[in-house]
């Protein structure tokens, strides 16, 4: 630090923004982004191995489940992630909406938000995901 009050003001004020633009990257930029692409490969997976592969179990992916739950349970307390997310993925907002409706109370609350994520988007598989989300709910 006392090295750096020896140079001139003007390199000073470079390293300082340099700093204060890495900071400002790592703090809110790189997690804002991360969460982003969770969700993209939470869509994708569930696409693929739940959407798909209704008529077969999902205690094969309980660990993946669970993941992306909490992905979605940390978005849910995060006010300021919601408000970034919305625009991009305005499905959120209709499941935060409906978390305590009473088909979702019959969920574990380990896989409230996936399941509400999964039932919003199954359209006419709705009994199946809940029957198969109940059952994995029995499995623990």
């Amino acid at each position: 630090m006392e090295r750096l009050k020896e140079l001139d003001v003007h390199l000073q004020d470079k390293i300082y923004n340099y700093y204060w633009e890495r900071i400002f990257y790592t703090d809110l930029i790189k997690p804002l982004k991360e969460t982003k692409i969770q969700i993209y490969k939470m869509i994708l997976f569930v696409r693929r191995y739940i959407m798909h592969n209704m008529y077969s179990g999902l205690f094969n992916y309980k660990f993946e489940l669970f993941q992306y739950n909490l992905v979605l349970k940390k978005i849910y307390k995060d006010k300021g992630l919601q408000l970034y997310l919305k625009t991009e993925f305005p499905i959120l907002e209709q499941i935060f909406r409906n978390v305590n409706i009473d088909v979702a109370e019959n969920i574990s609350t380990r896989y409230r938000y996936i399941f509400l994520y999964v039932l919003l988007t199954s359209g006419a598989m709705r009994y199946y995901v809940y029957e198969k989300f109940s059952r994995l709910d029995m499995l623990h």
